[in-house]
This record gives C-alpha cells, structure tokens and sequence, in this order.
C-alpha cells in the first residue's frame, strides 16, 4: 500500500471521528478552529471560519457571545437616545374635566354682574346644569348666574343629566326674581333664584339633586334642612347610598 493512499485513508478516518465528536459534543467556535488548525497540515488547506449548520442548536458558549453583543447593543442604545422598548409607556390623560370653573367659562358676552342690581327679574332662557342658568334680561342683554349655596353633579358625573333635567322641567322659559350675592372669580353672579316667595335653590336639593354647598353655606338652615329631607327619603341621587360630591368628582378630574 502506497504512503498517499495510507495517508488518505487516515485522513477519512480522521474526519469521520471529528463528525462523530462533532454531533455528540457540539463544541464551542475556539475549539472547532483550534480542531481544523490541527488538520490543516494533513488536509492542505487553509483554516477559516467554522460554518455551523442552520439547525443545529448553538452551543453554550455561542449563546453567551450572542448575549454578550446584544447587552453591548443596548448599553450603547442607552447611551443616546433610549430604544422604543426602554421608554416609559406614556401616562394615561386623565379624562377631560369639564367642572364649572374652567377660565374657557368666563361669561364672554354675558353681562357684567357688577352692572346688575342688587335684585332684578329675567326670564330663563338656558339651562346649563343643575346650579347654573343664563337669564334674558327686560333690556334684552344676558346674564349667567350660578345658584349660591347648592353643588349640583358635573357633567360626566352619574345624575348630572337628571339634575338637570329637574331644572330645565321646574325654571326653563320661566320669569324669576334674582337676589345677588356674590360674584366669583370668573365673573359670574352667585344668587338666590325666587319663582314667587319659594327658593329655587333649597328646592333642587329638596329634591335630591344638588347637595348643600358647605364651604359657602354652612349656616343656611334652609339648605341644611332640604338635604336632610332628601337623604331620610333616598330622593334623587340619595338614591346611591354612597353619591360622589361635585367637588370630590372635580378633584379627581381636574387637568
């Protein structure tokens, strides 16, 4: 036997064991090229980089060069601008707050209160909520008034719409007597509403629709009354055992 055809056949012989040790130990890239180093003498060819096969699985330490590179990735990501992933998800906006105090309110094209008398008589003509209508002035001018010493649901909140309703049914297209008391700071008159000699303001509570505003009335004994009723007999919004107050509500709204 000739030495090339020996030569060749361990040749064979050697690269069927490293296909078999290949498949069992599945070893990592530096020990297959330091393998293919060892044979390049006896195969005549140079050495370069091991191929692995698309379905094998990778090795151990493969998965931690791989590892490795995408830490690297995100730490330089990090550096600059923050990938999608690493932004905070934007914060929910808190749903839109319509309370009565809003600035985009103010009484533009309405009268100024300060120009009204201390009573004077109009005819409703709106009805915006449960506390707050605009009145037709004799002269033709209109004035917004919010009614003093009650707090009646918000828009968005559970009962404005029956609240509101209640006002609109009993006052909407009526002639009142209004008594200022006050004017706030988006200029609009705080009063009583009278419709002949009852007060309009005690009867929304009386009716279980507006509940007693205690910062600005705490000694109306009236409204204190009206609310006593209307809870004691689950009118209204006393319906709910626990009803939201409109000035939790726009707390808890609020932009």
């Amino acid at each position: 036997m000739s030495v090339p055809r020996t030569l060749s056949r361990r040749l064979l012989l050697l690269v069927g064991l490293l296909l078999i040790a290949l498949a069992i130990l599945q070893p990592d890239r530096a020990t297959l090229r330091r393998w293919v180093e060892r044979l390049q003498p006896l195969a005549g060819t140079p050495a370069g980089p091991v191929s692995r096969p698309a379905d094998a699985a990778p090795s151990p330490a493969t998965a931690n060069d791989d590892t490795s590179r995408d830490e690297a990735t995100a730490g330089e990501a990090s550096d600059g601008e923050p990938s999608v992933e690493e932004r905070p998800a934007e914060k929910p906006r808190p749903s839109r707050s319509i309370a009565r105090d809003r600035p985009a309110e103010a009484n533009a094209g309405l009268v100024a209160p300060a120009s009204l008398p201390a009573v004077f008589e109009a005819r409703v003509v709106k009805v915006r909520d449960g506390d707050t209508i605009d009145v037709l002035l004799g002269d033709g001018r209109k004035a917004r008034v919010r009614l003093h010493g009650i707090d009646a649901p918000e828009y968005g909140q559970r009962f404005h719409r029956q609240a509101t309703a209640f006002v609109r049914e009993r006052i909407d297209g009526q002639r009142v007597r209004i008594e200022r008391v006050d004017i706030d700071d988006y200029d609009r008159l705080i009063g009583q509403i009278w419709m002949a000699d009852q007060r309009f303001n005690a009867e929304v509570v009386r009716a279980g629709w507006a509940w007693r505003y205690r910062q600005y009335a705490p000694d109306d004994a009236e409204l204190q009354a009206a609310e006593s009723q209307a809870r004691s007999a689950k009118r209204g919004l006393w319906a709910d055992p626990r009803p939201l107050p409109p000035w939790v509500w726009r707390r808890q709204n609020r932009r």
